[in-house]
C-alpha cells in the first residue's frame, strides 16, 4: 500500500490469494482494502511473513462495507469498491460501455454473472453497480454513484489512524505519485527517443 502497509497483506484474515472472512479471491494484496483490516498484535507486517501463520478465526465477526480497489488511474488514490466479491478490473483492450457504449482506454470491466460487463469510467460502473443493488440482485453497500478519495475516506478508519501519523500518510501518497509520474514521463521519453533515431535512421539511409 502507498503509506506502507494496511491492505490485505496485512491482515490476519488472509492468506495468499485469499480474504477467510469474506471468502473472496484476493488478487493484488497490496491495493485491496476493507475495514475490516485487523493487523497483528505487533502492529502492521505482512502476516505471511511469520513461520507457522494461519489466518483468524472468522466465527462471529462482522462484515463491515465493502472490499475496494485502490487506483491511481484518476491520478489521485481513489477508491473503488468491488460488487459484493467481484473485483473492479482494467484492460487495454477497447471494448463498448455498458452504459453509454462509448470505448475508452484502460476499460474498466467486473466478471457478473458469468459474462464480464464493460464501462469506460469508474461513474458508469458505479452507476450500474448501484443498479444491482437496489434491484436486489446484490447484497453490497450503495455508493450513489460517487467516487470517494482514498486519502479522505481510509486515512479516517480508526485502524489506521491508530497505526500511521498523517504527515506519514500524505508524505507517502505524494511519493507514490511522483514515482508514477515519473515513470510515464520516462516511458513517453522513451518513445520520443526511438521515433528520433528511427526518422534519423529512415533519412540516413
Amino acid at each position: 500500500m502507498p503509506n506502507g502497509g494496511f491492505g490485505c497483506a496485512y491482515c490476519q484474515f488472509y492468506s495468499p490469494g485469499k480474504c477467510h472472512l469474506r471468502g473472496a479471491k484476493i488478487s493484488i494484496d497490496h491495493w485491496t482494502v476493507c475495514a475490516n483490516v485487523t493487523y497483528l498484535p505487533n502492529g502492521p507486517t505482512r502476516v505471511t511473513d511469520y513461520l507457522g501463520y494461519k489466518p483468524l478465526d472468522t466465527t462471529g465477526v462482522e462484515i463491515k462495507g465493502s472490499i475496494s480497489s485502490i487506483t491511481s488511474d484518476l491520478a489521485m488514490y481513489t477508491e473503488v469498491p468491488w460488487l459484493e466479491n467481484q473485483e473492479i478490473l482494467s484492460t487495454e483492450s477497447e471494448f463498448p460501455c455498458l452504459l453509454c457504449n462509448r470505448k475508452r482506454v484502460p476499460t474498466k470491466y467486473i466478471e457478473w454473472n458469468g459474462a464480464e460487463v464493460y464501462f469506460c469510467s469508474y461513474e458508469h460502473y458505479l452507476t450500474w453497480r448501484d443498479e444491482r443493488i437496489l434491484a436486489g440482485e446484490a447484497a453490497d453497500t450503495l455508493t450513489n454513484s460517487k467516487l470517494l478519495s482514498y486519502a479522505v475516506h481510509f486515512n479516517s478508519l480508526k485502524i489506521i489512524k491508530e497505526n500511521t501519523t498523517p504527515e506519514e500518510r500524505q508524505r507517502a501518497l505524494r511519493r507514490e505519485f511522483w514515482r508514477k509520474t515519473f515513470r510515464r514521463v520516462r516511458k513517453i521519453a522513451v518513445i520520443v527517443l526511438l521515433v528520433i533515431i528511427a526518422r534519423a535512421l529512415n533519412d540516413f539511409f
